[in-house]
């Protein structure tokens, strides 16, 4: 690779760009001048084929004028920089003996050129070059990630707009913060590393699951094990879940589609996590003391930095309400405060609450590995609420099983129809981890005929979809 730039025969070229600029535009005005004419004669037909070709003047000076302005602008850059270059020059002898020396060449210069990382006012060239090695070793990581060039170039992109606003001494934290956020799932920085990916959208959402470590166990549970985790910042109507979906949508959302396998299996189940990552951030960023969930549901909606005011949709939650097959919905619901089920507006993020104020949820009654996994055996929980510790669990047996098979669902469809039943709804029963197959059997969910709710005029934070 040669960074080399012939400055004189760039200043050549402009040269002559400039010339057919000036040409172009003394020929607009003659022909202009003809227009003009031929007006006065009322010769149409031909003042209307020279009003096409004036206009096709017009736009190729137009087109040229922004050339000229790219190559003065490649020509100041180049003088500015010549340091610079010179210093890339021996970074590429460097990284072309390390390339001899591990018979694989993992760097990429051109994205200097590409962006030409912003050197800080009063940052020496010793210290701009060592920035530059740094920023270098961030690329490979991110490679190493799994990301390809166009989601690393955005990081690059980052990378360059967070230092043009510093004095360069704390450059080495700026790229350590930035580093980190590309490790949190659904930060702005992954999200938009997500969007400029080139990858295939299958990649993209299986990509996700990679970087997170997502493994199915023993129990046919979705393990995430890997570094990345979810921004506990991120909200649930979070940009991120839109582009997910669409991955999703894209991937799959056809009748006919290939959507079985572990593959499947893992995209299934990433949704169980995201239903934790969306009521945890509620609970923790709106639910004050004495406050319901509902409550913190409801200052969610309305915060600015929420959905300032964009109300819940409310939807019937028939799934949500299941009874025991040993009865029937009239009698199990007969003087029992049903389940409500909330949306986003995206229609992803799920919640259901019930006649308490309180999230019904499988969160509510899983727990935790120390090396944190999830305790994916079924047996363990039927123990736990069975035997001796029973007694400090917060629900029956009975009604864990019911917050388990009720729990909310995050929607990778943006809206009720075939794609939904597709790849959300669809998919339920084959691809559950064993300990929900076994805490809903016993149990049905009412028919379309039977289920009777008045869920759209409970609260004030959500309106009828």
């Amino acid at each position: 690779m040669n960074f080399y730039v012939d400055l004189p025969k760039l200043d050549s070229a402009v040269n002559r760009l400039a010339e057919v600029e000036y040409g172009l535009n003394s020929s607009a005005i003659k022909l202009e001048r003809i227009q003009d004419e031929l007006k006065s004669l009322r010769i149409y037909g031909v003042e209307n084929s020279l009003n096409v070709i004036v206009d096709d003047l017009h736009r190729q000076k137009h087109e040229t004028r922004a050339l000229l302005n790219l190559l003065d602008r490649c020509i100041d850059i180049y003088k500015d920089n010549e340091n610079m270059l010179m210093e890339l020059r021996e970074m590429e002898d460097y990284i072309n003996s390390q390339e001899k020396a591990e018979g694989e060449n993992p760097f990429d210069f051109d994205i200097f050129l590409m962006f030409l990382v912003h050197k800080p006012d009063g940052m020496s060239d010793e210290e701009y070059l060592d920035m530059l090695r740094d920023i270098t070793k961030e690329v490979e990581a991110q490679r190493g990630y799994g990301w390809d060039p166009k989601a690393t170039n955005c990081y690059v992109k980052k990378l360059n707009d967070a230092l043009a606003d510093s004095d360069g001494s704390d450059y080495s934290e700026i790229i350590s913060n930035i580093h980190d956020e590309s490790t949190m799932v659904g930060s702005d920085v992954y999200t938009d590393m997500l969007k400029a990916s080139g990858l295939s959208d299958k990649e993209k959402a299986d990509l996700v699951i990679d970087q997170m470590g997502g493994t199915i166990d023993e129990n046919g549970m979705l393990q995430l094990t890997g570094d990345f985790k979810f921004d506990p910042n991120m909200p649930p109507h979070a940009d991120f879940y839109d582009v997910l979906s669409d991955c999703v949508t894209n991937s799959y959302g056809k009748k006919g589609a290939d959507y079985d396998g572990t593959d499947v299996q893992k995209i299934h189940q990433l949704r169980y996590y995201i239903d934790y990552q969306n009521i945890t951030y509620i609970r923790e960023h709106y639910k004050g003391e004495g406050m319901t969930d509902e409550d913190a549901l409801r200052a969610y909606v309305f915060d600015e930095n929420g959905l300032n005011g964009d109300l819940m949709d409310a939807e019937p939650a028939r799934y949500h309400n299941k009874f025991p097959t040993t009865t029937t919905y009239e009698e199990y619901y007969s003087g029992r405060e049903q389940n409500r089920k909330r949306l986003t507006p995206d229609f992803h993020s799920e919640f259901i609450i019930d006649g308490n104020g309180d999230f019904v949820s499988q969160w509510n009654v899983l727990e935790w590995n120390d090396d944190g996994t999830v305790i994916s055996d079924y047996q363990y929980y039927y123990d736990e609420y069975n035997g001796e510790n029973a007694s400090s669990k917060p629900y029956t047996w009975d009604e864990a099983k019911m917050q388990v098979a009720n729990t909310e669902s995050f929607n990778y469809a943006d809206s009720n129809g075939d794609v939904h039943e597709i790849i959300d709804s669809g998919v339920v029963n084959d691809n559950d981890p064993n300990y929900r197959q076994n805490m809903r059997e016993g149990l049905a969910s009412p028919e379309k005929g039977q289920y009777k709710q008045k869920y759209e005029m409970d609260d004030d934070f959500s309106k009828k979809r």
